[in-house]
């Protein structure tokens, strides 16, 4: 959320951010709620002193045997708008606390403007497919070497999950271990945090009215399967107050995912690509505000490092304001090249500045005993599920067969090909 002392103070700034987004919200509107709330507030306060006061006159009364009838009757008039206050300011709260979190991030300077995905830009690609013959999509691939199994995973499962065999769990578990490591050496702390998450949290962590369709919730429990391993570590700090000197705190979390994935449509629906269940291995990060943006460059190298170590040709991409959500300021988003020319998402990289600590009160203090909210950032280091797409559709061989990238080969028996399955 925004702080309130900037949305009042410099109404004029969010205004044009609001503006620049292309977001449907009054900020005049909730600049009016706001300042009622302000009103009903301070009048709640005043009348509960004054009645603490009247008691306290009321009581000194009896004790030297007088009747404070004024006193009386004052009471009965102050407890009474009271109770309209408490009223009105619940109402006036819940309204207010409702509309605040609506209020989008500032945006970073780079953010162009578009309504939608067809209007991100394209900021720079590396790497060039490889082969010069025709090209199979990972799914005849992996049928052919006998590797998945779709139809019994959705016999027991539904769509969306898959039978991983032979190899292919080995090139899962190499991709986890090749990304650990890479994070390892760049002074990441490695944490494995709970697979479910109670709902409080989640409604700091993301917008959950638009996110909690594609949400898996544990039935009869307060509890809901994380999408992304940042929705584990994230809250580990919820509460928190973190020494300056700590920062930036670099976590690399490694969970599997759940999504269902609504609405997922078109040719990327079988397979590895779109999955309800998939491994995932995240950079998350706190960092000063002044050290905010560095960080973020850090955090996306790294992701891009990895994929060139994989050699995987890949391109990077900025989100527009369209497409960028309301938490965050700024979204890069790598996709890589897949077997038919077109490019997918493999990862992104997002900072949220102060705005996802405001909501779940992720503080750093200084040395002179100051408290603020840390940035918060994060970024996909590797999905294992469009990692394997990806190297079996780049890696590829004429004759059907995988290569295993140089990375990945001493985690995987120092094997240079997928084995097929009899």
């Amino acid at each position: 959320m925004m702080d309130i002392k900037l949305i009042r103070d410099e109404t004029d700034k969010v205004r044009d951010n609001i503006k620049y987004r292309g977001t449907d919200f009054d900020i005049d509107a909730f600049v009016q709620l706001d300042k009622e709330w302000k009103e009903a507030k301070q009048e709640l306060e005043e009348k509960r002193a004054l009645r603490n006061k009247v008691s306290e006159e009321i009581n000194a009364a009896i004790k030297q045997n007088q009747r404070p009838q004024k006193q009386i009757d004052e009471m009965r008039i102050v407890s009474s708008r009271i109770k309209e206050l408490e009223k009105l300011y619940t109402e006036l709260d819940e309204r207010r606390s409702r509309d605040w979190l609506k209020i989008p991030n500032f945006v970073h300077k780079d953010v162009p403007q578009g309504k939608d995905e067809r209007e991100n830009k394209e900021i720079h690609r590396w790497g060039d497919r490889k082969q010069k013959f025709e090209l199979k999509d990972h799914l005849t691939l992996l049928q052919n070497l006998n590797l998945i199994d779709l139809d019994k995973a959705g016999e027991i499962a539904g769509a969306g999950f898959v039978y991983l065999k032979g190899d292919l769990v080995l090139l899962d578990h190499a991709l986890q271990r090749f990304a650990l490591d890479f994070l390892l050496k760049k002074g990441f702390t490695l944490m494995e945090p709970p697979f479910m998450v109670r709902r409080e949290p989640y409604e700091g962590l993301v917008e959950i009215q638009e996110f909690e369709d594609t949400m898996f919730k544990i039935q009869d429990e307060d509890l809901y399967l994380i999408a992304t391993a940042e929705h584990g570590l994230v809250p580990h700090y919820m509460n928190t107050t973190i020494p300056e000197e700590e920062l930036p705190l670099r976590l690399a979390g490694v969970s599997p995912a759940f999504r269902k994935e609504i609405g997922s449509h078109g040719k990327y629906t079988k397979g590895l690509f779109r999955m309800k269940q998939f491994n995932k291995i995240e950079q998350v990060s706190f960092a000063h505000p002044d050290q905010s943006w560095e960080e973020f460059t850090f955090l996306q190298t790294n992701s891009e490092e990895i994929l060139k170590e994989l050699e995987i040709p890949y391109r990077t991409i900025v989100l527009c304001t369209g497409d960028l959500g309301t938490m965050k300021a700024m979204q890069y988003d790598n996709e890589f090249l897949m077997a038919d020319g077109e490019y997918r998402e493999i990862g992104s990289c997002s900072n949220l500045t102060d705005f996802q600590p405001r909501r779940l009160n992720i503080k750093y203090i200084t040395k002179r005993n100051e408290r603020e909210y840390v940035h918060a950032l994060n970024n996909t280091a590797m999905p294992t599920s469009r990692g394997m797409l990806a190297i079996i559709e780049n890696h590829q061989q004429e004759d059907g067969s995988i290569k295993i990238p140089k990375a990945l080969q001493k985690y995987m028996n120092n094997k240079k090909e997928l084995e097929a399955l009899k």
